[in-house]
């Protein structure tokens, strides 16, 4: 159970990253 909730919330926070990272470069694209 709990190895199960670590993996989904490390799943989480990856995903939470990536998105933050793409959403600063479209960003930093958009505002040029």
């Amino acid at each position: 159970g709990m190895f199960l909730v670590a993996g989904w919330g490390l799943l989480l926070t990856l995903f939470v990253v990536l998105e933050l990272v793409r959403g600063l470069s479209c960003g930093a694209i958009r505002a040029v």
